[in-house]
């Protein structure tokens, strides 16, 4: 199961246990880097300045749970009603 909204998620442990450690590994690398890390001197964002305190990635990483947890399928939406939208492991 998974359910993502603005930034906040809820995942089945299965689903979580799923992906590969060195996956989760790579993303805390990415969003808790140092200053001098090139993630933080992407010149193309003009009204946002990267920081360690308030990366950038880390407000894309919010945006990919979905992705991540592979519940991303349209028929999902087809399936469920407005309410009870998610992504639900079958049993």
């Amino acid at each position: 199961m998974n359910v993502a909204f603005r930034g906040q998620f809820l995942v089945s442990g299965k689903r979580i246990q799923n992906r590969p450690l060195k996956i989760y590994k790579y993303l805390y690398d990415l969003i808790t880097a140092n200053s001098s890390h090139w993630l933080h001197r992407d010149l193309r964002s003009f009204f946002f300045k990267s920081t360690p305190d308030n990366p950038i990635f880390g407000h894309t990483v919010e945006r990919i749970w979905t992705i991540l947890f592979k519940c991303y399928k349209p028929d999902l939406y087809d399936r469920c009603t407005r309410r009870q939208c998610a992504c639900f492991d079958e049993s």
